[in-house]
């Protein structure tokens, strides 16, 4: 089969595996770029309606399994050449088989440990009506999984395939009208019986766990039709024949085997714990046991039941409380804020209304002259005179000084909302004229007294 260049949404890089039924291709999405398995039947099986239908089958049923032990389908259909393929889950790891052939034996534990993980896929399988009927190593693969016991994880792969293994090698699947590879099938499933139950795939099961212990399947025949009468009429050998197991293991791999189905475990649930059992006995692969620790039971609160709402907290009211504080702190002060500046302004207009300076710059009264004493003088003492500071001279100020006077004395104009007016006073003024002349006094009777008098020096 040729290499194609495209297949639905995925361009194709190269080949991954071939085998009887068709070829896995790695696929690459044109426009998300995710990597995946696609498988595509052979040209000339496409041709056959029945065999596309079981194709498809297979597709449908992993689809409807979800479980992490079972690989995943993205898309399933026709190519363009009309050829049937199935996008799936892109694996990085190894097939059982191929492990198998490696090692040869499995440990005890190691083996147990996949066994039961492929148990458990299969479980979850057969809840939802699915009957693998071809397991075997081929179709387990083994994934890395750091968290899963061993560090591997089962992979469960080929649902339904018609095959039919034929020739010297009968682990060679091939297509034929059989389902199964008769190394690993059932008794029932050689018969080719129309009654076979998910009880199929727990001999199966039995077979690939009796091929991990001993590096051999329970029957290795030649040919096709030994194979078969050796799955209908002979009892294998038990597991400890060929390798140093324990009996518990014997056992457990024998129970399995059963010609009987209604000899066997009764489910993939019930084998599973049958093997939790065997390796709690083997030392060294006694799980750990994680205890479930169940939170404590809670009353509910009565405000809860009466939809009130729950009591206060007692931290909450301390940390709320201060930021009312604040915010009531703040108003008042920006309340004291205004009226001061309210008042700073009535205070600063009046003490420029009511300045001293103005005072101080008007001009006195022009003082007094003496009046004319008569000629004569009483002859007693006359009465002291108060003496009476004389204004001093006038000082011409700068032109500068004198517009920053009248700009300060200017008053202050009225506000509209202030109802009552206030009457400006007086303008303040400052005198230009020249000081006046002195005139001689007359001549008192008593001219050394007057003389003391109006000195000014």
């Amino acid at each position: 089969m040729s290499v194609p260049t495209q297949i639905g949404q995925y361009r194709i890089l190269r080949t991954i595996g071939a085998g009887g039924m068709g070829t896995v291709f790695l696929g690459e999405h044109q426009l998300i770029g995710s990597r995946a398995a696609v498988k595509v039947l052979h040209p000339s099986l496409s041709m056959h309606k029945q065999i596309v239908e079981r194709f498809f089958t297979e597709a449908r049923a992993m689809a409807a399994i979800h479980d992490p032990g079972v690989v995943q389908v993205f898309d399933f259909g026709y190519s363009v050449d009309g050829t049937a393929y199935i996008v799936m889950e892109l694996l990085e790891g190894e097939p059982l088989s191929a492990r198998l052939d490696r090692l040869d034996v499995l440990p005890v534990g190691h083996a147990l440990r996949i066994a039961r993980q492929i148990a458990g896929s299969l479980d979850a399988a057969h809840a939802t009506g699915v009957i693998h009927r071809d397991l075997k190593p081929d179709n387990v693969f083994l994934v890395r999984d750091p968290e899963a016991l061993g560090g591997a994880r089962t992979k469960i792969l080929d649902f339904g395939i018609c095959k039919l293994g034929v020739g010297g090698d009968a682990r060679v699947t091939q297509t034929g009208v059989m389902l199964g590879t008769p190394v690993y099938m059932s008794p029932e499933q050689c018969r080719d019986s129309a009654t076979i139950d998910h009880r199929s795939d727990i001999y199966s099961l039995g077979a690939v766990l009796f091929h991990m212990l001993t590096g051999r399947p329970p029957f290795d025949h030649d040919s096709v039709g030994e194979l078969i009468a050796a799955h209908l009429h002979e009892t294998p050998q038990r597991p400890g024949h060929y390798a140093e197991l324990p009996e518990t293991v014997d056992a457990l791999v024998m129970a399995c085997l059963a010609k009987d189905p209604a000899e066997r475990f009764k489910s993939m649930g019930e084998l599973q714990g049958a093997i939790d059992a065997v390796l709690q006995t083997l030392p060294g692969n006694t799980p750990i046991d994680v205890p479930v620790v169940e939170a404590p039971s809670v009353p509910t609160p009565q405000w809860f039941v009466d939809s009130q709402h729950p009591p206060a907290i007692s931290d909450s009211i301390v940390i709320e409380e201060p930021k009312k504080f604040r915010a009531a702190h703040r108003f008042v002060m920006a309340i004291a804020l205004f009226a001061g500046v309210g008042i700073g302004m009535t205070a600063t207009r009046r003490l420029i209304d009511d300045s001293p300076t103005a005072e101080a710059h008007e001009a006195p009264p022009p003082a007094a002259m003496p009046a004319e004493q008569p000629a004569a003088a009483p002859a007693t003492a006359p009465a002291p005179v108060a003496t009476e500071e004389a204004w001093p001279e006038p000082i011409q100020p700068p032109a500068d000084v004198e517009k920053a006077v009248d700009d300060i004395a200017k008053p202050a104009p009225a506000q509209k909302t202030t109802p009552a007016t206030v009457a400006a006073k007086p303008r303040p003024t400052i005198r230009h004229s020249p000081p006046p002349k002195r005139t001689a006094p007359p001549t008192p009777t008593n001219a050394d007294t007057e003389d003391d008098l109006y000195d000014t020096r």
